[in-house]
């Protein structure tokens, strides 16, 4: 599975800017009561779900929820939100309840006075008894000020040819950074990582292994880099459950094994290129598939100063 780079996560996700820490309940005994009764639902969904985020107990405008919380991969929602509404905790709790996910984009500073609490994102919510998706209205107006933008993207210009065997695939991380959310800078950083994945959706891959590795710039010159590569490289499977939810409410967990993985700093230069790989499937029972890669790519710049709006806007 692919990870969100921050430009991408931003620009897809961006919703409501709102501090981070969890919020109190107003004056009243009801409230403070039912916020009780909602920490006391997380702490038994965090105890007995494989969720791997931060978790907590929130009241917003008098509605209660669990916040999910998140800083460098982006969350896969509809599993979390599935292990949530379908627990009894939940189920079992009277009256409404949310999900709501939260990106932390900026790190808590508690040295200065006053203290920072780091500043989040909302992300996406969801109604915790349904598991379905909420629309959030709520949000401050389209923010001002403008990027300067500097940015490069590796396409794909000659498209895989199929293959009668699995073959990972393979994208260009370009480390792309915005400086603020506020306006500002965005850049890429080179160099560049050569990231791949492959689903093992039969459950029979153990390993994945890159014997060879090769990258050519269009002017025929060779990259180091890859050149100086410790091969062979070596992934093993991990363990992943897909929870999906069905017609009728049903959930369905799924087994399958992930193989995934970069190849950090490879790529130097701001150049189309053409990236050769070899490499095999190991199976549990030491069999293997082998694959090739030839793919070719061309490069997009960007270097334009847009207005905030247009560059956190939904897409």
């Amino acid at each position: 599975m692919k990870s969100a780079c921050l430009f991408q996560v931003i620009v897809i996700l961006i919703s409501v800017l709102m501090p981070g820490c969890t919020q109190q309940p107003g004056d009243s005994a009801d409230d403070a009561q039912a916020l009780e009764a909602a920490d006391q639902v997380v702490k038994t969904v965090r105890a007995e779900t494989p969720i791997d985020h931060q978790l907590s107990a929130r009241v917003e405008d008098g509605v209660l929820g669990i916040l999910v919380t998140w800083n460098e991969n982006e969350p896969d929602y509809d599993p979390i939100v599935a292990l949530i509404s379908e627990h009894e905790a939940v189920k079992s709790f009277e009256g409404d309840l949310r999900i709501w996910f939260e990106k932390q984009t900026e790190e808590a500073d508690r040295s200065g006075d006053p203290p920072f609490p780091g500043a989040f994102l909302l992300t996406r919510a969801y109604d915790a008894k349904t598991g379905e998706r909420i629309t959030v209205t709520k949000g401050p107006a389209p923010p001002e000020g403008t990027y300067r933008i500097d940015t490069v993207r590796f396409v794909d210009t000659k498209p895989m040819t199929e293959s009668s065997g699995p073959v990972p695939g393979i994208w260009i991380d370009t480390d792309l950074r915005i400086s603020s959310l506020v306006g500002g800078t965005l850049k890429s950083h080179k160099p560049y990582d050569i990231a791949f994945d492959y689903t093992d959706n039969s459950y029979t891959f153990k390993t994945l292994e890159f014997t060879s590795v090769s990258l050519t710039y269009d002017d025929g010159q060779a990259e180091s880099k890859a050149a100086s590569l410790k091969l062979p490289i070596r992934i093993p499977a991990r363990r992943y459950e897909s929870v999906n939810s069905v017609t009728g409410g049903r959930v369905v967990k799924t087994t399958l094994r992930l193989l995934s993985g970069r190849m950090s700093g490879i790529i130097t230069r701001d150049e189309a290129f053409t990236l050769k790989m070899e490499g095999r499937f190991i199976k549990e029972d030491g069999s293997t598939i082998p694959f090739a890669i030839d793919q070719h790519y061309g490069i997009e710049t960007e270097n334009a100063i847009r207005p905030a709006a247009e560059v956190l806007q939904d897409r």
